[in-house]
């Protein structure tokens, strides 16, 4: 009898092993929601294309992606989500555009699904223990960054205009750097923000011409910004420019036109010059597939899918369930991340703690 009891607990031992491992063995569906038309299509299509070389780079095969086109637009991105939940699917890599991210986080957090934005940057966005992460820096981070460059380095600036896209995005970062420009003896001269799809700026431009700022802030998207800088050329314009990561594009240089060296704009700390070896293994990998040298959106964009691998594949070596609340609680715990973007932790609210830098439009 004792015999056949050990027998049976041996076997009943040996099929919990299999079970486990079969539940291992499962493939994880995973959504991306991304602008891959419409407005914010040039950043959609570069983060892809680092998701996709992360993504072929798993060599565990534990991981499908399912890609959802949200054309920069925030009821479309809904779409997107009910399309991706429709199929069971519970772990997100989306709302690269901050009011696309701000339309899917309170469906995510009802749901219980967990959202990793590579370049959604409202501060709104930021709350304790909900589903939402991010790892590119807040707007808070880029206001103070071109703030302080602002009244550091450059010299007698006394007044300032703002021009920005009034959508969730454009909205919290002038209010961001707004705030970090209080009591600098800097005069806010001018503050409006434009439509989204606008092409003619040229009676906004003259008013702010007309108020003679030493500095306007544009934190606006790559195609507007091509728009207004060539419109700013025609109207003569020639203060400095303070713009944000969209401006690192050839497009934009090529329209700066005369203002190209009074240009400069915040980007991530993440360079193509970098001699950390994991960087320059990204770099290597990137130019061998796509024949060029990525940007820091397909550098995000890699480390997005990157992060979300690693915290699936801490599960499975501790054996637990591949749920977006464990994979909340894996993110939450996990120290020095490290990135192609840079080693990171994520903060209380979800949000990677990094920092941006300043480049002059002239040396790109």
């Amino acid at each position: 009898m004792k015999k056949i009891n050990s027998l049976m607990s041996a076997m009943i031992a040996l099929s919990f092993v299999f079970v486990s491992c079969q539940k291992n063995q499962d493939v994880i569906n995973v959504g991306v929601i991304l602008p891959l038309t419409g407005n914010g299509a040039i950043y959609g299509a570069d983060l892809r294309k680092g998701i996709e070389l992360s993504y072929n780079n798993d060599t565990t095969q534990r991981i499908r992606l399912f890609y959802e086109d949200d054309a920069g637009d925030a009821r479309t991105g809904v779409s997107a989500y009910n399309s991706l939940r429709s199929r069971g699917i519970n772990i997100i890599i989306g709302g690269a555009m901050s009011h696309v991210a701000n339309a899917l986080l309170p469906l995510a957090n009802r749901d219980r699904v967990l959202i990793l934005s590579p370049k959604g940057t409202d501060p709104d966005l930021s709350r304790e223990n909900d589903f939402f992460f991010r790892i590119w820096p807040t707007d808070d981070v880029d206001g103070r960054v071109m703030a302080q460059f602002i009244t550091d380095s450059l010299k007698d600036i006394k007044r300032v205009a703002i021009f920005y896209p009034n959508v969730a995005y454009g909205v919290g970062i002038q209010r961001a750097f707004i705030r970090n420009m209080e009591n600098q003896n800097i005069e806010i001269v001018y503050n409006e923000g434009f439509q989204n799809e606008q092409t003619d700026f040229r009676t906004q431009l003259l008013r702010i011409r007309q108020v003679e700022p030493d500095v306007l802030f544009l934190p606006a998207y790559f195609k507007e910004a091509v728009i207004i800088l060539r419109q700013l050329n025609e109207l003569n314009c020639n203060f400095y420019i303070a713009g944000v990561s969209s401006f690192y594009e050839q497009d934009v240089v090529n329209a700066s036109g005369a203002l190209r060296d009074k240009t400069f704009f915040t980007y991530p700390l993440y360079s193509a010059d970098s001699e950390n070896p994991v960087t320059q293994n990204f770099i290597e990998d990137f130019k061998q597939k796509y024949g060029e040298v990525p940007n820091a959106f397909s550098a995000y964009g890699y480390d997005s899918f990157n992060v979300i691998r690693q915290a699936i594949s801490i599960l499975d070596n501790s054996n637990k369930d591949i749920t977006s609340e464990n994979l909340k609680k894996v993110l939450e715990s996990m120290q020095i991340i490290e990135g192609v973007t840079g080693d990171y932790v994520f903060d209380d609210s979800g949000d990677a703690i990094k920092d941006l830098r300043i480049i002059w439009l002239n040396n790109i």
